[in-house]
């Protein structure tokens, strides 16, 4: 069965002049994603071994590694532009 993407967890507000410091701040969220990614790469391998032992059929496969996939390429695309950004505020 397809699982939906669940949604980022929203950022609490942090104080004035210390931003990045708040628990539950952005190595919070960046963990919590880390996670997620794992755990749909888990599912494309259990399907794979389900697929080869014949307990889960062939679409379940495609799906499961078609939702790795993706999350993979978005979590890439995320760390590219954060490096960006962060050589640009370098740069000033």
């Amino acid at each position: 069965m397809l699982s939906a993407i669940s949604p980022l967890p929203p950022l609490p507000p942090s104080p004035p002049g210390q931003a990045g410091a708040a628990p539950g701040g952005f190595a919070s969220v960046l963990g919590s994603v880390v996670d997620g990614l794992q755990g749909t790469q888990t599912a494309a391998n259990e399907a794979s071994l389900g697929a080869a032992a014949g307990t889960t059929s062939v679409s379940q496969l495609i799906v499961a590694t078609d939702e790795a996939q993706l999350a993979t390429q978005l979590t890439v695309a995320v760390q590219n532009a954060a490096l960006t950004a962060f050589n640009k505020v370098l740069a000033l």
